[in-house]
């Protein structure tokens, strides 16, 4: 009798761990999140999920790296937990990397930050850093089921959209979880099964940290209301996540006829008639189209009351949003850029595109028609040209205007150029004369005439345009 209850507990862990590898590997193949192509890099802290990852790829062969990341606590705790990752990968020949930072002195150093934000912060740059340097595909994180649910009432707890709602993704540009079909239980009872050992860290006991106290307390007290309270709560999840996906094909199918992109430029263009007469609707739809582009919904709700105002623009962090005729105008931001470069024969190059300067017989067929080829008087040329970038103050004579003198920025703006098109304007100068606004208008002074006896030939080939 003692050796048939020893052969079935045998058995059963045997089961558990054949069970468990074939979910893993089912999870990854149907999901399509890696292949034993791949080159892997784990994220592994040394505790329970990341050394339950690292063995579920070892065991089935796949071929990864271990990075770890030393936040420099627990007086000396963490310096174990290096110790036992680096341990753990020299003893089956895994490459291994590692990186110390006292995070606590960053946040010093600074006057400010939250501990787990920073730290987060400087785990992902060294990942990412090991994942680049050493041309890995992906980095592999071990976040689990349970990890969803915590996410999912931390966003609630702050307030959030759908998109806060739907827990973390599976893949997300570089970075992979495919431990998301496992609860802890699960991770647990494979463990201890296999004897995998871990470390065991205890801040992860502290509440004061806000997903802790979410694990240890509100979770708990759900389950006294309902002890499915886990599996209902990744139940919905999944359905949000769907809604979601119905939520945002929808939406595009609805928004693509209103949004046309210049290849060429790197504008978006929106239609202001993909906006109805509701303002609450309108305010959420602008916001999902320009959520993507760092626009908050306060900045969103204030495009909406700016259609009407022509030349009104939003700034995020990395892109500019324009009000022009029934339309809006989005672009990244540019570095601005200052130049000034002495002209001479041939090609010169800048940085906005490049000028070519020939001396030419006479007018080619055509040219006339082509607003980045102009021909001037060769004899009114007596020192260098200089090509540079447009000024305030800046005057000149446009060609066809009888003489008159006109300021730039005003002719800019009778001509209609958006203030994205206003920023590129290159100038060519002569004796602090402009002689050729590029692409735009030749000055009055320059052009020529039946009297021209040299013809310079001006060609404008501006970057981003054939």
């Amino acid at each position: 009798m003692y050796y048939f209850f020893k052969f079935t507990a045998f058995s059963r862990a045997k089961v558990l761990i054949f069970i468990m590898h074939k979910k893993f590997l089912s999870y990854i193949k149907s999901e399509k999140l890696f292949t034993r192509k791949n080159k892997l890099l784990v994220a592994a802290s040394g505790g329970l999920d990341s050394m339950c990852l690292c063995e579920m790829l070892r065991i089935n062969r796949f071929n990864f790296a271990v990075a770890h990341f030393n936040h420099v606590t627990r007086n000396g705790a963490s310096d174990l937990d290096e110790s036992f990752v680096s341990k753990y990968a020299e003893k089956y020949g895994i490459p291994f990397y590692s990186e110390r930072v006292d995070i606590q002195s960053v946040i010093n150093k600074n006057k400010a930050g939250n501990f787990q934000s920073i730290a987060r912060e400087n785990r992902y740059r060294f990942f990412i850093s090991i994942k680049e340097q050493h041309a890995y595909d992906f980095i592999l994180t071990a976040h689990h089921h349970n990890d969803q649910i915590e996410t999912f009432l931390f966003h609630f707890s702050r307030g959030t959209g759908l998109d806060g709602l739907t827990g973390i993704a599976n893949k997300e540009k570089c970075v992979i979880r495919p431990l998301l079909c496992f609860n802890r239980n699960e991770l647990e009872r494979f463990a201890m099964t296999n004897n995998i050992p871990y470390q065991v860290d205890v801040s992860n006991n502290d509440s004061k940290y806000a997903r802790n106290y979410i694990r240890h307390a509100i979770i708990p007290s759900f389950k006294l209301l309902n002890e499915n309270f886990e599996q209902n709560a990744n139940n919905t999840i999944e359905n949000l996540r769907d809604s979601r996906l119905l939520y945002h094909y929808i939406l595009k199918k609805y928004a693509e006829p209103f949004i046309c992109k210049n290849d060429q430029t790197g504008y978006i263009y929106y239609k202001t008639g993909i906006f109805s007469s509701n303002k609450n609707l309108n305010e959420q739809l602008c916001f999902e189209l320009f959520k993507p582009y760092g626009f908050n919904f306060d900045q969103c709700s204030q495009i909406i009351n700016s259609l009407e105002i022509k030349g009104k623009h939003f700034i995020s962090e990395n892109y500019v949003l324009l009000v022009d005729q029934q339309q809006l105008v989005l672009k990244s931001i540019d570095p601005v850029l200052h130049f000034s470069y002495c002209i001479a024969s041939g090609i010169t190059q800048t940085p906005m595109g490049k000028l070519i300067l020939t001396s030419v017989k006479g007018i080619k067929a055509g040219d006339e028609t082509n607003p980045n080829i102009e021909y001037i008087d060769g004899q009114n040329i007596t020192e260098t040209l200089i090509i540079r970038t447009k000024q305030d103050g800046d005057r000149f004579r446009p060609f066809g205007m009888g003489g008159k003198t006109k300021k730039l920025s005003d002719y800019l703006i009778d001509s209609k150029i958006n203030r994205f098109e206003k920023e590129k304007v290159v100038v060519l100068v002569h004796k602090q004369t402009i002689v050729w606004v590029l692409g735009y208008r030749l000055s009055d002074e320059f052009k020529v005439s039946e009297n021209t006896k040299e013809f310079i030939k001006l060609e404008w080939h501006p970057f981003g345009k054939n």
